[in-house]
C-alpha cells in the first residue's frame, strides 16, 4: 500500500488505514479467480464467480501505507452452482483479517462474455495477455 492509494486521504486523514471492506475485497477477488478456475477445469466453462456472503470476517491488524498485503485462500466447498471459501489477509507473515465467504456461480451464455472472462483469467492465472480469437472477433462487431 501506498499512500497515493486514493483511500487513505479520508480514511483516516492524518492516521492512514486500509479499509476492513477492501481488504475483504481483495480476498474475494483472488478467491474468485481461483474458484472460477477450479469450475473450469471440471468442465463448466461458462460459470463466473459472484460473492453472495460475506459469513465471517475478523481485522486483527491495521495495513498502513508501505504496507504489503498478501492473500491466501482455501475452498472448503465447490460445487459447480456455489462454493465456500476460507481466506487471510498477510502483512510480514502477520495475519491482519481472516474471512469466510460464500460464492454463487452464474451462468454466462454469451460467447463475447465468455470469452473475454476466459481472457481475464488468464491474464489472473498465468500472466498470458494473448486474446482469444472470439473476443477479438466480438470486439470487432461489438463496439
Amino acid at each position: 500500500m501506498t499512500l497515493a492509494e486514493d483511500v487513505f486521504e479520508h480514511h483516516f486523514p492524518g492516521h492512514p488505514i486500509f479499509p476492513g471492506a477492501l481488504i475483504v475485497e481483495s480476498v474475494a477477488q483472488v478467491a474468485g479467480v481461483l474458484l472460477e478456475a477450479a469450475v473450469r477445469q471440471l468442465g463448466h466453462q461458462d460459470r463466473h464467480a459472484l460473492l453472495v456472503r460475506i459469513d465471517h470476517a475478523k481485522f486483527r491488524h491495521m495495513v498502513r501505507p508501505g504496507d504489503r498485503m498478501l492473500m491466501e485462500v482455501t475452498s472448503r466447498r465447490v460445487h459447480p452452482d456455489a462454493a465456500q471459501v476460507d481466506g487471510i489477509a498477510k502483512v510480514d507473515e502477520r495475519v491482519v483479517a481472516e474471512v469466510a465467504l460464500t460464492f454463487a456461480f452464474a451462468h454466462v451464455t454469451n460467447p463475447v462474455l465468455i470469452a473475454r472472462r476466459k481472457e481475464q483469467l488468464q491474464i489472473w492465472l498465468d500472466g498470458t495477455t494473448e486474446p482469444t480469437q472470439l473476443y477479438t472477433q466480438g470486439k470487432s462487431s461489438h463496439p
